[in-house]
């Protein structure tokens, strides 16, 4: 049984890669650049981490999530899917599940979207520099 699932693609400064568990968007990081990144999601004791790295090796996010909406990761268990995963019409990938003790299984999906205008980097203002001795 796979333990993980490493993610790798392209990356666009104008794109978010973005993890949802049910459906529900749970952490998300813009890139820096046009250039390739990997994403690895793995099972880390009771929790689930999430961390992706572009080609640079600039590390763009690194999460353990304890919990995602009601999900508490510690009452179940998480179940990796095999081989390679193919994408919906969509453009998300389901990676994994999460299996509650009772319920039905909950989807782990991975996509890259268009950059919110709320995440865009913004260029900041840098106020001038006085010389002390004038």
């Amino acid at each position: 049984m796979t333990r993980e699932s490493c993610i790798e693609g392209r990356g666009r400064s104008d794109a978010r890669i973005i993890f949802k568990v049910d459906n529900e968007n749970e952490g998300s990081c813009g890139f820096l650049n046009n250039n390739g990144f990997t994403a690895e999601v793995s099972p880390h004791g009771t929790r689930l981490r999430c961390i992706v790295k572009d080609s640079d090796d600039n590390l763009l996010l690194t999460t353990d999530m304890e919990t995602a909406g009601k999900v508490w990761f510690a009452d179940g268990q998480l179940i990796f899917h095999e081989g390679t995963v193919t994408a919906p019409p969509d453009g998300s990938y389901v990676i994994a599940e999460y299996q509650p003790k009772s319920g039905t299984r909950l989807p782990i999906e991975v996509s890259v979207g268009k950059q919110l205008e709320q995440f865009r980097r913004k260029p900041q203002k840098v106020p001038p520099v006085h010389d002390s001795d004038q």
